[in-house]
């Protein structure tokens, strides 16, 4: 179900946006409930995998290699370009690839995780630079 169907306040960007920046969320805390989630989900999925790969084995001398699963770890990092940001904390300049230079906004580092046919996004990562780093007065 679409997040901006479950805000309290009516239908709105803007009630989202609202319900973001205010509500008593710890955005560590849903990550780490993603990634429960996430391996309880998948735990019997590998193990049903491994048996797999264990019965498809061909029988031959000696000790048979572990079965193993892979996944996938695409990451993307993106410019949001903020012009008329001048106070927005995390703002710097950054590469933009769309306009071929350096803009000011936010860069965000998404990840996914693509693992035996499932998608899990990672949570979100704010990029700051040191010098921005420095000047908010943060790690």
């Amino acid at each position: 179900m679409d997040l901006l169907e479950q805000v309290a306040e009516s239908t709105s960007l803007s009630g989202l946006s609202r319900f973001l920046g205010q509500a008593p969320w710890d955005r560590q805390a849903v990550g780490q409930q993603w990634l429960k989630d996430f391996r309880t989900q998948m735990q019997p999925m590998v193990q049903v995998e491994h048996m797999r790969q264990q019965m498809m084995r061909l029988k031959r001398r000696g000790r048979p290699k572990q079965p193993f699963v892979t996944g996938y770890l695409i990451g993307d990092d993106s410019t949001m370009h903020k012009p008329k940001g001048k106070k927005m904390e995390g703002l710097g300049h950054h590469h933009s690839t769309t306009a071929d230079r350096r803009l000011p906004g936010h860069s965000m580092v998404e990840g996914l995780y693509v693992f035996l046919g499932q998608r899990w996004p990672l949570v979100p990562q704010l990029y700051r630079q040191q010098a921005v780093c420095e000047q908010e007065n943060v790690p």
